[in-house]
């Protein structure tokens, strides 16, 4: 009886509690799946909508591994598509809005407004695959590399292979030459003409290198 009461109170109801079931996600879903772009980055705003997705393209048969969510304050790459529970999204053009959620195209930045190259040369937004490849090191491996000790050794073993594959990009002669540092500051002050002759620069700089 309790069954057949909660049918009858669905299918009277329901349709005047969309809210309740957040309905109106399906609909930029849908017309997310139905554009070419991928992956489909989700960004959350007040609520974890993402999951929507997920549940969606589970019980869809679709490939979850095209959508990407995003981690809490950090943005998608520009030219992403993106659905999200943001009320709204700056440096966008919105395709859809349903309901608390949108879909949009997460614009490219005009390469000739060289006041947003300084911003870029002074601090950039990670890209979710670099973000991706830090993250064991943020939470689980996150010794001294410096250190003589189990932990710091382990460190030290994922940092020395990295210096061996920029190494090997760069067509090095020894892994010992690359360098890492924390960002312009020390190169730009001379610290890397020690190690070499040769510095990969950019054509226009921060206003740091005038120091």
């Amino acid at each position: 009886m309790q069954a057949m009461y909660f049918q009858s109170v669905f299918r009277r109801e329901g349709s005047q509690r969309g809210y309740a079931f957040d309905a109106a996600y399906k609909e930029v879903f849908d017309a997310a799946m139905a554009l070419p772009n991928r992956p489909i980055y989700l960004v959350d705003g007040t609520s974890p909508a993402y999951v929507h997705a997920y549940w969606y393209a589970t019980v869809e048969g679709r490939n979850r591994a095209e959508l990407i969510h995003m981690e809490v304050g950090i943005r998608p790459p520009m030219g992403a598509l993106v659905i999200s529970s943001e009320a709204n999204c700056a440096n966008c053009q919105v395709i859809k809005r349903s309901g608390d959620y949108i879909l949009y195209d997460h614009l490219a930045r005009s390469d000739t407004n060289r006041d947003d190259l300084s911003r870029q040369h002074a601090t950039t937004q990670v890209a979710p695959e670099v973000f991706d490849a830090m993250r064991p090191f943020l939470r689980e491996l996150y010794g001294n590399p410096s250190s003589a000790h189990e932990f710091g050794r382990r460190t030290r073993a994922a940092l020395e292979h990295a210096r061996a594959q920029v190494a090997e990009l760069l067509r090095a002669g020894d892994s010992s030459e690359i360098v890492f540092t924390s960002g312009d500051q020390n190169p730009i002050t001379g610290r890397l003409a020690v190690f070499s002759s040769r510095t990969l620069r950019a054509s226009y700089h921060h206003d740091a290198r005038r120091a």
